[in-house]
């Protein structure tokens, strides 16, 4: 029959999801990455928007958050091959 994990992956790929699944635990793998490395500013300043072809949109406050997370984006990638681009939002939108 399987273990749950490969029952559950069976069916998400019956309903057409499974991509959209592993995008949004992309992007919310990096916003706990952000949470560690920055803390709770990090968690005020940057955002995970989308994840598709190996390539996170990223919504920072600012040019310089921006700047840090392409300084740190090893840590923060956590080993994952992925690109980053960055979109300057304003602050309510993180």
């Amino acid at each position: 029959m399987g273990n749950l994990g490969e029952i559950f992956e069976k069916r998400l790929n019956q309903l057409g999801i499974k991509k959209q699944v592993d995008a949004a635990i992309v992007c919310e793998e990096f916003d706990e990455a952000v949470a560690e490395v920055f803390g709770e500013l990090g968690r005020k300043n940057v955002k995970a928007i989308s994840f598709k072809n190996n390539c996170l949109k990223v919504g920072v406050t600012s040019s310089a958050w921006a700047q840090e997370i392409n300084l740190r984006q090893l840590e923060l990638r956590k080993g994952q091959a992925l690109r980053i681009r960055y979109m300057v939002n304003p602050p309510s939108c993180c």
